[in-house]
């Protein structure tokens, strides 16, 4: 809930709202957030993710991936968008192994998409908090 609120706040900054302004419909913030949003060019977020299943027979969430990635957006619809997965952790059903890793790039020149993988390897042991690589 605390992520949620802040992305909230930083798209509020990113309108020109400062805190303890008069309050504003929700259309204004609307409106205001779609002429922000064609401003928002050679645009670079970074991310990290984990990914957890459900398990009913235990009766608790188990580590199922993880990741980390950097993406980047020139900004406009259908133009150039580049994804570096740093780090990406993916259960290896059937494998020797119970994780393998990858990093790889994936692009997008506006009309076709390709995928560049530039490592692959395999994770031997796992233990608790491996899902932090």
């Amino acid at each position: 809930m605390r992520t949620y609120a802040a992305a909230i706040a930083g798209l509020l900054v990113l309108c020109g709202y400062a805190r303890g302004q008069q309050q504003v419909s929700d259309e204004q913030v609307l409106s205001d957030l779609q002429q922000a949003e064609q401003r928002l060019l050679n645009l670079t977020v970074r991310s990290s993710f984990i990914v957890e299943q459900w398990n009913a027979a235990g009766g608790k969430w188990e580590d199922d991936g993880s990741g980390s990635l950097r993406a980047c957006f020139t900004g406009r619809p259908g133009s150039k968008i580049r994804v570096e997965h740093e780090k990406e952790r993916v259960p290896w059903v059937g494998g020797p192994v119970p994780f393998s890793v990858s990093t790889f790039t994936q692009a997008y020149n506006g009309k076709t998409g390709q995928t560049l993988y530039t490592n692959r390897s395999i994770i031997y042991l796992t233990f608790p908090g491996s899902a932090d690589i």
